[in-house]
């Protein structure tokens, strides 16, 4: 794991796991390490993955429309300054 995704994992409140196998390696470790540490872990993927029966919120479907009805956005994460969130995607770190 890069130094850089270890320390956003350190500060993050908030995992997301989103449109990614969850069978690359590092980066699929992350959301067990961070499940580990009481961080909540919502993946959003069209289909199940390794990660599904692990994650507190496991969402189906293409994140380009679950994420925008949601309600989260910039706006969103402007007026929640103090939420971190980590997101991890297939274009990795």
């Amino acid at each position: 794991m890069s130094a850089r995704a270890a320390a956003a994992l350190d500060e993050c409140d908030l995992f997301f796991s989103i449109g990614t196998s969850a069978q690359v390696y590092p980066a699929a470790g992350l959301a067990d390490l961070a499940s580990q540490r009481g961080i909540p872990v919502i993946e959003v993927n069209r289909d199940p993955t390794p990660l599904t029966p692990k994650a507190d919120i496991s969402l189906r479907g293409a994140s380009g429309e679950i994420l925008p009805r949601s309600g989260w956005n910039q706006r969103t994460r402007a007026s929640a300054p103090t939420m971190r969130p980590l997101w991890i995607s297939t274009w990795g770190w």
